[in-house]
């Protein structure tokens, strides 16, 4: 069957799931390529602009649909609450008015239309190269002590020592940067931004409570810029660790525009 298990992310999920609701959401900012080590040719990765216009379906239903999906208004009985958790519109606070079935499994609903595969030579094609590379900006910001004692998650300090951001590392240092008497400047990137709404369910962003990010009043929107830590070998870069910076806060830096090939 085209369906195939990983659809299933994008299914509307019962009551039991209404835990996982979220508002974090990530807006693509780079247009990334992918190549072979010793050569210069790239061609893009196409996915994540994809994914991007597939769910514009969840939220403008004047889009024309893909061919053999169908377009179904929600009822808004009492009904139908009990049996689904409503995609919620977190700028409006108000529930979803379409779903969509696709003719291959009419059990099965979802907020927007997604790519199918159509058998196996249909399948997306492997990008086998080792490399891939951008157009994005980067500064140095300072790593501070650290932000939990059950992994290797750090606070990221400006110049002049305010709260901007958390790095979590792959590995536990060897040494605790915390410990040096002198702030460890890092080599960030940018990879993509997004927002989530202050007062809502968030995953994954471990600085969420933490009583050093500035708060905003409950329900505005707080933005930030996903970056990575990198360190360069012979013209590659190398990733030492992910996070988030406040938007306001990097946007505020010396901001430098490169063209980043990741190893």
């Amino acid at each position: 069957m085209a369906l195939g298990l990983w659809l299933r992310l994008y299914k509307k999920h019962p009551v039991r799931g209404v835990a996982c609701l979220s508002s974090v959401r990530i807006v693509s900012t780079v247009q990334w390529y992918c190549r072979p080590w010793g050569t210069e040719e790239s061609r893009p990765i196409r996915g994540p602009k994809e994914i991007e216009a597939w769910r514009a379906f969840a939220t403008d239903d004047g889009l024309n649909l893909p061919a053999n999906w169908t377009r179904l208004e929600n009822k808004s009985n009492e009904d139908n609450r009990k049996k689904f958790v409503y995609r919620r519109s977190w700028e409006t606070s108000t529930p979803a008015r379409y779903h969509y079935k696709h003719e291959s499994d009419p059990t099965t609903e979802f907020w927007y239309p997604i790519r199918l595969c159509e058998g196996l030579q249909a399948l997306p094609s492997r990008h086998l190269e080792t490399l891939i590379n951008c157009r994005t900006q980067r500064t140095w910001l300072c790593l501070a002590n650290r932000a939990s004692t059950y992994s290797p998650l750090y606070r990221l300090r400006d110049a002049e020592g305010a709260w901007i951001g958390i790095l979590q590392l792959h590995n536990w240092p060897e040494s605790d940067y915390s410990s040096s008497s002198h702030r460890l400047a890092c080599e960030l990137v940018e990879i993509s931004r997004g927002y989530a709404y202050e007062g809502k369910a968030t995953l994954g962003m471990d600085e969420w409570y933490h009583s050093d990010r500035p708060k905003l009043p409950e329900g505005e929107k707080y933005e930030f810029v996903n970056v990575l830590w990198v360190e360069w070998d012979e013209g590659i870069a190398y990733r030492k660790a992910i996070g988030r910076v406040m938007k306001s806060a990097w946007d505020a830096q010396e901001l430098e525009w490169i063209d980043l090939v990741l190893g």
